[in-house]
Order: structure tokens, then C-alpha cells, then sequence
């Protein structure tokens, strides 16, 4: 280890044990659960009309449901039936509507919907400091709008229209830039969302209208009829707080899936962390097993991957494969690579080649 130091030996120490295996599969106590704070927010007024925490309420409701549910339903609407208080009105009313909707998901597959808020990324500058922060979308209210936003090749040329490309403009002054030729590129110009492919140069990759078109036929079908991913099996690294990848793990598990999550940072406060997820987005069928993983360690690759495949172990065949644990080389260029550039591009390209 002379020849990368200590920092890299520490950093691809193995940490992956079977025996700290964490599984969370008890949906059925969290549906419950769902049922009885809802009920007690319509008694005690805290909701009083359909809003955006509601339809998601329900949602996970219908995602969760089994017979028992329903029969604790129908014993809640019966309760809330026996009194003319406008609480248990409005409880009689939502648990009649509630019923009838689990009834029906009851005998479909768990469905991922997105139903949060839609928010873009903004820069604010004020003076020598920089801050990020996320705003709603304008425009945008719903997710039929973003995809059609996205994957509309009008828009996006009406977008370019009203702000002017200045880089058109210059080339018109010089000459190099016809209006036929503007024009030209305008109607070609693909959506901000599409693909790309070698079917018409073998040599570069460049937009290909037909795969585009099949990709956003998907996200309308999804914006339509949600995501199933029942009897899915996935692995994801580097789903920790506030992530891309615990994203990614919540609409997993809201389609039904079972999930391998990875944590390079076991702790009780982690474990928790990842049960209140399980707790909120946890569907019908769907399991979440977490254990310690170090991504850059080749044997806890191997014993990852033997874990889940193994009859000892978990004896699931893997679908999906979502690598997204990395390292950071904030502050790092092509003349400074380092023992932490060694660390990271092991843990990022080897080790998920290794996968």
C-alpha cells in the first residue's frame, strides 16, 4: 500500500457483513397506520378538503391495500355513519370514496405516480456568495405539463424565439447564417428531452426521431397510468439523505419492487432513516433490505452480489442494477489526480464495471 497510501487502503476497506442485513417489508401495519391518521385528522378537522397530501394519501392507500384493510375500512365508515357531526360527515363521505377505490386496487399491481411539486433549479448571485435553490415550475403544474414541456420540439423552438440565440444573431451579421438556413435549423431543432443514436452515422451520435418518439410515448403512458414494477428486484448504492438515488429508491418501492440499498454509513440513525422511508413509500409486495456496502472495495462487491443471488442469502435475480454511490473530487483537474482520484475512479468506473 506504499504506492497509494493510507488514505486509499482505508478507502477501499471492506464493510459489507450479512449479518447487519436490515428488512423492511411490513406494509400491510403501515397501510393501517395510514387508515387511522386519516380518519383522526378528518375527526379532528385538520383536513377539511382534497388537496395535494390527501390524493397522495390515497394513493399510497390504494398501493397498500389488502382484505384486512378493507374490512377495517368498512368498520370505520360504519362508525363514522352513525353520527350526523359534519366530521363524520365528511369522514363517511372520504371513507365511502376510499373504499371503493382500494376496492379496485386491491386486485391491480402497486403503481408509482409522481405527485409532488414540480421545481426547477435557480442561481441566486448577491454579491460574492452564489445560492442554489429549487422554485416551481412556471407553467407547470402538473406532470402531463412538464413532459409535454420537455418532449415538445414547438416549444422549445418558440422558447428560443422569444429569448433571442445570440450566437444566430452574430452569425446573420457576418453572413454565415441565412434565413433559410435559420429556419432550416429551427424545424429540425429536437426536443430538450430526446435521444440519440448511430443508426444514420455509424461514426457520431446525433437525434434519432423515432426512439424519441417511443421514449415520450413511455412518459406520457406514465404520466397516464403510473409505473408497475411489481415483482421487480433492484439494487441501488448511494441512496443517503437528500439524494438522487433515494429518489429513484422511493418511486421503486411505491411500484411494488424489492430493493437492496447500500449505505457506506451504517448507524441506527441511518437504519431509521430508511425505515421512515419504507414506512411512506412501502407497496403491496414490496421489500427493503439495507446492509453496509463499501463500493469501493472489490470484496464487498463479490459478497454483495453473492448475497443476493445465493440461496444462503437472498436468492433474488436482479432487474435493475442503479449505481449511483460516488466520491468527490471537489476542486480536483486532469494535472492533479491524487490518491483520492484513484479512490473515486475505483468506486465510480472499476467497481461498477465489477457489479
Amino acid at each position: 500500500m506504499q504506492e497509494y497510501g493510507p488514505e486509499f487502503s482505508d478507502g477501499i476497506r471492506p464493510i459489507f457483513t450479512s449479518k447487519k442485513a436490515r428488512r423492511y417489508d411490513s406494509f400491510w401495519n403501515w397501510a393501517r397506520q395510514d387508515v387511522l391518521e386519516l380518519y383522526y385528522d378528518i375527526m379532528s378537522q385538520r383536513v377539511t378538503k382534497i388537496d395535494l397530501s390527501m390524493s397522495s394519501h390515497c394513493l399510497r392507500l390504494m398501493n397498500r391495500v389488502t382484505p384486512a384493510l378493507i374490512d377495517m375500512l368498512h368498520r370505520i365508515v360504519w362508525c363514522a355513519g352513525r353520527s350526523n357531526s359534519p366530521a363524520h360527515t365528511l369522514a363517511l363521505k372520504r371513507g365511502t370514496a376510499l373504499v371503493k377505490m382500494c376496492e379496485i386496487g386491491l386486485h391491480a399491481q402497486p403503481v408509482y405516480q409522481f405527485t409532488g411539486q414540480l421545481c426547477a433549479p435557480q442561481l441566486r448571485i448577491n454579491g460574492s456568495e452564489a445560492e442554489y435553490v429549487e422554485v416551481g415550475r412556471v407553467g407547470e403544474s402538473t406532470v402531463h405539463d412538464f413532459v409535454r414541456a420537455v418532449c415538445c420540439t414547438n416549444g422549445v423552438c418558440a422558447a428560443v424565439d422569444a429569448s433571442g440565440n445570440s450566437l444566430d444573431i452574430v452569425l446573420q451579421k457576418l453572413g454565415l447564417l441565412t434565413t433559410e438556413t435559420h429556419d432550416k435549423q429551427q424545424r429540425e431543432l429536437p426536443p430538450m428531452v430526446h435521444l440519440k443514436s448511430r443508426r444514420a452515422d455509424p461514426v457520431s451520435w446525433t437525434y434519432d426521431a423515432q426512439d424519441s418518439a417511443v421514449f415520450t410515448d413511455v412518459l406520457r403512458d406514465m404520466c397516464d397510468n403510473g409505473l408497475t414494477l411489481g415483482n421487480r428486484c433492484a439494487l441501488v448504492t448511494g441512496c443517503g439523505r437528500g439524494s438522487i438515488g433515494a429518489e429513484v429508491l422511493k418511486g421503486l418501492l411505491a411500484g411494488g419492487s424489492r430493493v437492496v440499498a447500500t449505505t457506506s454509513s451504517y448507524s441506527a440513525s441511518t437504519a431509521r432513516y430508511f425505515q421512515d422511508m419504507y414506512q411512506t413509500h412501502g407497496a403491496r409486495g414490496s421489500q427493503l433490505v439495507l446492509v453496509p456496502f463499501n463500493q469501493a472495495s472489490r470484496q464487498d462487491v463479490t459478497s454483495l452480489i453473492d448475497y443476493i443471488y445465493s440461496e444462503a442469502g437472498l436468492n433474488w435475480d436482479l432487474d435493475f442494477v442503479l449505481p449511483f454511490a460516488a466520491i468527490p473530487e471537489l476542486g480536483h483537474d486532469i494535472t492533479e489526480l491524487d490518491t483520492q482520484s484513484e479512490l473515486a475512479h475505483r468506486a465510480m468506473l472499476t467497481n461498477v464495471m465489477r457489479l
